[in-house]
């Protein structure tokens, strides 16, 4: 029979790996880790905590000897890695063989620094005076004499000048 009286979130992971069940519970963060009873049997597990529930059935048998519990401080998660009753055997991949390396290759300097090769043909290409096209830039300079020249504000015709006021500058 399978029980969630406080809803809490879980997450049951049987699929990674056929000779592990992996059961991950969000319980609250602040609860006190020796408030969570935790209890582990070949065909369910149970979990109890601030006087609420959770228990899940499972399809295959674990072995609840072999089993390991472990809770995130920062997050709360409650991780429970159980071992199936039966292993399978898991075909492992062959390694891959390193390449040799290159007859022109240089040995590295551990004090040198590395720098990023760049592609010859992609180099050429990069201008930084593209990066906005406005339509009026063709990739040169600013021109200065373009810009207007700043103006001083000459005060109204009816603006008296108190002097007890300091000056702005």
């Amino acid at each position: 029979m399978n029980l969630n009286q406080a809803k809490w979130p879980f997450r049951l992971d049987d699929t990674d790996d056929a000779n592990h069940v992996v059961l991950e519970v969000s319980l609250p963060k602040h609860l006190c880790t020796h408030n969570i009873d935790v209890d582990v049997q070949p065909t369910y597990v149970k979990i109890v905590a601030e006087k609420r529930t959770f228990q899940l059935t499972f399809n295959t048998e674990i072995c609840p000897d072999k089993s390991s519990c472990q809770r995130s401080q920062v997050t709360g998660i409650l991780v429970i890695k159980m071992p199936t009753l039966i292993q399978t055997a898991v075909l492992s991949k062959k390694k891959k063989q390193p390449k040799p390396a290159k007859e022109n290759a240089k040995p590295s300097d551990p004090n040198k620094p590395t720098y990023l090769e760049f592609d010859a043909k992609l180099k050429k290409g990069l201008d930084y005076s593209n990066i906005i096209n406005d339509g009026n830039s063709k990739g040169k300079p600013m021109n200065v004499e373009a810009r207007k020249a700043v103006k001083e504000k000459l005060p109204s015709e009816d603006f008296v000048d108190d002097s007890d006021v300091p000056p702005l500058c």
